[in-house]
């Protein structure tokens, strides 16, 4: 069997935005003097904000309106990436390259609102590569419901088993593997420890994940290895997102970001 289609996930799998999702809800939690770590935030990537707020609402007993704190986070958020501070990941452009130039049809289904969405495509000039763009708001259950990646393979109609979803989190993965896809985990420093063990494959990165679609038969040979996409080094973007976590926090009252 041959892969007939793909779809990938946005945030962690295409793109490296995790760590701005992580200190936009420290931003959210500052009028409220609280916050989250690293370590805490690795049990929430992936869920959906309405579910995040929730958590975090219940573990510090702070009484809001509910999408108030999302709303607040979403912003942030928005407000980072209007800044042209968006990264993809190692690969990731090879590897929707790939699927492209062999007129197999591309998806992209994410968790996030469609305006967020389209900005962070348009940040890396990717607005018109995908032949279909599911967000979250076109679903009616979020991941892990199936919902989005069954919409996406009906859109590019494509049978769900010769399908491919590339996925980032445990949430995303249980999702394609319920709506029957041929699932790859790609797992990033903030989901390493989650369960994937219902995926096919399980790779370190986009060229480990490329090149063992082809050991499975599932993809054609590929002559040239993927060059890594340009991006700036760790220590570069850590900086990059302490500075405008500083100059955020100037209009928040309080609360501050975990280190």
């Amino acid at each position: 069997m041959k892969i007939k289609a793909a779809v990938f996930d946005l945030d962690g799998t295409l793109l490296r935005t995790e760590k701005f999702h992580w200190m936009a809800w420290n931003v959210a939690l500052g009028p409220h003097k609280k916050e989250i770590s690293r370590e805490e935030y690795y049990k929430y990537a992936g869920k959906h904000g309405d579910e995040i707020e929730r958590i975090l609402c219940e573990k510090f007993s702070i009484k809001i309106k509910k999408g108030e704190m999302l709303k607040v986070k979403e912003r942030q958020v928005k407000d980072w990436f209007a800044q042209g501070s968006l990264k993809r990941m190692p690969g990731a452009k090879e590897a929707v390259d790939y699927f492209s130039l062999r007129k197999i049809p591309v998806a992209v289904a994410t968790s996030c609102p469609r305006d967020e969405m389209e900005e962070k495509l348009k940040q890396i000039g990717a607005q018109n590569v995908f032949n279909v763009k599911i967000s979250v708001e076109d679903v009616k259950n979020a991941k892990p419901a199936p919902d989005i990646y069954a919409l996406a393979c009906e859109k590019m109609n494509s049978n769900p088993s010769e399908t491919v979803a590339f996925e980032d989190t445990d949430v995303g993965v249980r999702a394609a593997v319920d709506a029957g896809l041929y699932v790859v985990a790609i797992p990033n420093e903030f989901t390493q420890g989650q369960d994937f063990s219902a995926a096919k494959i399980i790779a370190k990165d986009f060229d480990d994940a490329m090149q063992k679609l082809v050991e499975a038969k599932m993809i054609e040979k590929i002559v040239k290895k993927a060059v890594p996409f340009s991006e700036a080094s760790d220590e570069e973007f850590e900086k990059d997102l302490k500075k405008f976590a500083k100059e955020r926090g100037k209009d928040n009252s309080g609360g501050g970001i975990a280190g």
